[in-house]
């Protein structure tokens, strides 16, 4: 049967000091999440963003595609050619759960991971560890996915989101660290961190309107003891953000939108992006 290839509208952003020449001396990172591939180009050395490329599925969702699909899409292929320094991909998921460093030897990954989540049909259990965090983050991705990965992108290192979101969020040294709850909204689920040197707490959590964001934040609080001195960082590019922050500011302290990575460089058309739209793409090259 001939197949289609999967098609995109894509959206650039670029720096002047990005040279299509010089590629093989910049890395990429490839982030996917079911509503979109961001291409990130990056000076790593010099800690900046020199290209954001985003790329929307149109009439599907990136990680429900089958290989064959991904395969005969001519514009990802040619998106994805070319040399860099380095290739890593990152998983925007809720398939995740994070187990302390030194635990991760003595479990078996898979039975680990299975004891706090569904492994997808057809798919494969893989690790990321972060040093700093003294933590790993054993997440679930789709055969077809990993297949196509690695094929287009030989060697290719592939992390998860949760990981670098938390290092992203360590190394920004906020004021009263111990109060923030940072909330990233993706169209179908939250990601809750709290950071104060170490983690205090990460999860993911489910929802179908802002009222379920509103709950999972308050249990957080309560957990942790912040109650209404808690201060809700919001991250994310979704419309429910407006109705979020009006429902939040009636129970707790503040509530803010969060801001690009402090320490990293990016393009000046950057700033028709809102400050908390794209933060993992923006943060990705502070995970080394």
């Amino acid at each position: 049967m001939e197949t289609t290839g999967i098609q995109f509208n894509v959206q650039v952003y670029t720096d002047n000091l990005y040279h299509e020449a010089e590629r093989a001396q910049y890395g990429l990172y490839v982030v996917l999440s079911n509503e979109h591939i961001a291409l990130v180009i990056v000076n790593q050395a010099q800690k900046q963003v020199l290209q954001l490329q985003l790329l929307f599925p149109i009439n599907f969702s990136v990680f429900d595609c089958q290989y064959h699909e991904l395969k005969h899409s001519e514009q990802l292929t040619k998106l994805l050619s070319g040399e860099f320094a380095f290739v890593k991909a990152v998983v925007c998921n809720d398939a995740c759960t994070l187990v302390p460093e030194s635990l991760l030897h003595a479990a078996d990954a898979s039975a680990y991971f299975k004891l706090n989540q569904k492994q997808f049909p057809a798919s494969g259990i893989l690790e990321h560890k972060e040093a700093a965090l003294r933590t790993a983050a054993l997440f679930n991705v789709k055969n077809d996915l990993l297949r196509y990965l690695n094929e287009q992108l030989p060697g290719v290192v592939v992390l998860h989101d949760s990981l670098i979101f938390l290092k992203s969020l360590d190394m920004q040294s906020f004021p009263n660290a111990g109060n923030k709850l940072h909330v990233s909204v993706q169209p179908n689920y939250i990601s809750i961190a709290c950071v104060n040197h170490q983690i205090k707490f990460y999860n993911t959590f489910p929802f179908t309107n802002e009222n379920d964001i509103a709950y999972f934040v308050l249990a957080v609080a309560k957990q942790l003891e912040l109650n209404q001195e808690a201060e809700v960082v919001l991250y994310g590019q979704v419309p429910i953000l407006t109705d979020i922050t009006n429902l939040l500011a009636n129970y707790v302290k503040a509530v803010s939108f969060g801001n690009k990575p402090k320490g990293v460089a990016y393009p000046v058309s950057f700033h028709q992006l809102p400050a908390h739209h794209y933060f993992i793409e923006t943060s990705c090259l502070l995970c080394e």
